[in-house]
């Protein structure tokens, strides 16, 4: 049997190296467009911050790994141009040589991720404009750190979402001024959320220019659509990104609402032997069934060894998603799971809505607040979602959410979790607990929720927490 997956990174890697657990005698081949491989996209902006060790941490196993560990021949800088179905081959471009080529399949797998978005505006290609996707964006960025911005300089990043937010906190770190574009909120928190990290932001002289967006790119000068312009010497374009399709609409594979590749719940396409997995499909989410798309390289890791599965003849089904995620801003940890309030809304759920704060754990073994804001169905009294920021232990609360909701449960059994309790780690009753408790009280009792004391107290515990 005669496997080939187009792209090397989280999905692609993943399932060539459990199939090749599951079939030690097939023949498996990954075509990488880049040159690298299975590398750590989420961990780049702490690399060009300088946070880790060991930058060969982002990109640990090249070719030669797999070829002696998993017996998986990979082939760097190639590109696959064609795939033609019915004769079972690819057309593949060698990038260094220009030699092209033709290979043959018996199942073939579509992990083709995602690229940066750039808005198509003028001055995107100047020197000083940069996205940060793959690892050789990452040294470009580095390279030009290095050669061309001593510290004091300034950065302009468009864009608040994840990558946008946390280069933000590591251009700080490196002794840069940052100014932040932001079209409208920050992250994919609600728009009731964002003040705080706007708060955050402000905190550690970081300019956030809102309501408009970019325009143009000339020299050190970005337009926005209302006519302000931004100086900078640096432009970092945090912009989202988009699924790379093109190889898949050449073919007929089926495109979904977010212009994302469907597939079953076995990864597969609509087009025989052909499966998708990673930032390139979308998925179904585990609150309601309906159709996300959430690009996350825990995600992708998790399709892929569902592909090798099913690629091997054991059937097995991709769940869906949550949509969780977490990321870090300064002294913050800024986390989610679920549907948000507006999605919650939009898919036609009676919802409640309500905040809460609580300690992560006792204040006199160094707990500090953590805000709740929590989505209940009142029909269902099943939980929807969770957004929480705090300055330790989100990470933990939302992974208990995130359990929670993917069984459907009940939030009055939220309040009787038995989860683990010590004065050093949580205080008697967890945060989660209040939640359930909380929400309880608020359905039966139609009590109003104090949200806005909650939110202001919390506002003001950012503002006046020392900082070193």
């Amino acid at each position: 049997m005669k496997i080939i997956i187009i792209g090397g990174v989280a999905a692609g890697s993943s399932a060539a190296a459990k199939l090749s657990r599951l079939k030690k005698d097939w023949d498996i081949t990954i075509y990488e467009e880049s040159d690298y491989i299975s590398y750590s996209a989420c961990n780049m902006p702490y690399a060009i911050g300088d946070w880790l060790e060991d930058e060969d941490s982002i990109a640990p196993r090249g070719p030669l790994y797999f070829k002696e560990n998993y017996g998986v021949k990979v082939q760097i800088g190639h590109r696959v141009e064609k795939i033609d179905p019915k004769a079972k081959t690819i057309r593949v471009q060698d990038l260094k040589t220009g030699r092209t080529f033709e290979d043959s399949y018996d199942k073939l797998l579509l992990a083709t991720g995602a690229q940066s978005f750039l808005p198509p505006i003028p001055g995107r290609d100047q020197a000083n404009v940069f996205s940060l996707r793959q690892v050789e964006d990452m040294l470009s960025i580095q390279d030009r750190l290095a050669c061309c911005m001593p510290k004091g300089s300034t950065i302009c990043i468009v864009g608040a979402g994840f990558i946008g937010l946390e280069m933000v906190e590591n251009f700080v770190k490196l002794g840069y001024k940052v100014k932040l574009l932001a079209s409208s909120k920050l992250s994919n928190l609600s728009p009731e959320m964002s003040p705080y990290l706007e708060e955050e932001l402000l905190l550690h002289g970081v300019e956030i220019i809102k309501g408009s967006r970019a325009k143009a790119i000339q020299g050190r000068d970005l337009t926005l659509e209302d006519g302000r312009k931004i100086q900078g010497d640096f432009f970092l374009m945090a912009t989202g990104v988009r699924p790379n399709i093109d190889l898949a609409q050449d073919i007929g594979v089926e495109i979904g609402e977010f212009k994302a590749i469907i597939t079953n719940d076995q990864m597969e396409t609509n087009i025989p032997h052909i499966y998708a997995a990673g930032d390139v499909v979308q998925t179904r989410s585990l609150v309601d069934g309906s159709w996300t798309y959430v690009p996350l390289g825990s995600t992708a890791n998790k399709m892929g060894r569902v592909v090798a599965d099913n690629m091997a003849g054991k059937p097995t089904k991709f769940p869906g998603i949550m949509g969780s995620s977490i990321f870090k801003l300064f002294d913050l940890e800024v986390g989610s799971t679920g549907l948000s309030e507006k999605t919650a809304q939009d898919h036609g759920f009676d919802t409640l809505v309500f905040y809460h704060i609580h300690r992560s754990h006792y204040a006199s073994h160094g707990g500090q607040p953590i805000l709740i804001k929590a989505v209940l169905d009142r029909k269902s009294r099943e939980l929807l979602g969770v957004e929480a920021i705090g300055f330790t232990g989100v990470k933990n609360r939302i992974d208990v959410y995130a359990s929670f909701i993917t069984f459907h449960g009940k939030i009055q059994d939220l309040e009787f979790l038995d989860l683990a309790y010590a004065p050093p780690f949580s205080t008697v009753r967890d945060v989660v607990l209040y939640t359930g408790m909380i929400g309880t009280n608020l359905l039966e009792k139609d009590a109003p929720s104090e949200s806005h004391q909650v939110n202001q107290d919390f506002m003001n515990y950012i503002k006046n927490l020392p900082r070193p």
